[in-house]
């Protein structure tokens, strides 16, 4: 391909050209999909803020409220049987969420008691007892399930209680409790006295770091349209 732009020419092999052009547009279109992600964790961090400072809804069906809806829970019931989700840090100390389960209006919810210490031999020595337990306030919350490779939390489901898992596998965590768990974790949004550390956030993540990822496939870009202009554009003679 050429073309003469006054004492200029821009001369490259068409194949060039396709291939530099399909690359722009995937670099592009990468920094538009982070662009958006960042938009979205924007939002979500928007919503959490506002939930935190609205009145508390009472619901008899948890499960038709929003993301991040403030709740009034009034409980039916409690377990003694907890789970314990791993690989959560604090200040850079490993531990454990621990997540109990309770029932409201007839159904079944798991709740975010907070964080505690992993011992050297991955046990607790924090007494799991909740103390007093009776109304709070908490987020709605639908963690996904996430990735784990093998069947690991199907093993350790297989031992004693408390049980320690790796993900929020609802189906799997159902079946060990023996009752029909809904899809939620119910996050207190203040200190209790069956509350341990809170480490959770109700927030969507930092969207500077996706707008950061977005400039950076915009400056690949432009850094190959630069390239090709630069052994493409040559002085006529």
């Amino acid at each position: 391909m050429r073309i003469v732009l006054g004492s200029f020419r821009f001369q490259v092999s068409w194949l060039v050209l396709i291939a530099s052009l399909m690359a722009m547009v995937l670099l592009i279109n990468l920094g538009l999909w982070q662009w958006g992600r960042g938009d979205e964790k924007q939002q979500m961090n928007l919503a959490a803020e506002s939930a935190l400072e609205a009145p508390p809804v009472v619901s008899r069906n948890i499960t038709a409220l929003d993301e991040y809806t403030k709740v009034q829970i009034d409980p039916e019931s409690v377990s003694d049987k907890h789970f314990l989700l791993d690989n959560q840090v604090s200040q850079q100390r490993p531990g454990f969420l621990v997540l109990m389960p309770l029932q409201y209006q007839g159904k079944w919810y798991l709740v975010d008691r907070g964080w505690v210490p992993m011992m050297a031999d991955r046990s607790i020595k924090t007494p799991l007892e909740p103390q007093e337990f009776a109304m709070f306030e908490a987020l709605v919350n639908r963690p996904s399930k996430g990735f784990l490779l093998g069947d690991a939390t199907a093993d350790q489901l297989n031992t004693g209680w408390p049980k320690v898992v790796q993900t929020y596998d609802f189906e799997a965590l159902s079946k060990a409790l023996e009752v029909d768990l809904q899809p939620i974790v119910l996050r207190p949004v203040k200190e209790y006295l069956w509350t341990f550390e809170r480490i959770w956030k109700p927030t969507g993540g930092e969207p500077s770091k996706h707008y950061a990822y977005a400039m950076q496939w915009f400056g690949f870009a432009t850094a190959l349209l630069g390239m090709v202009l630069f052994f493409g554009l040559k002085r006529n003679r």
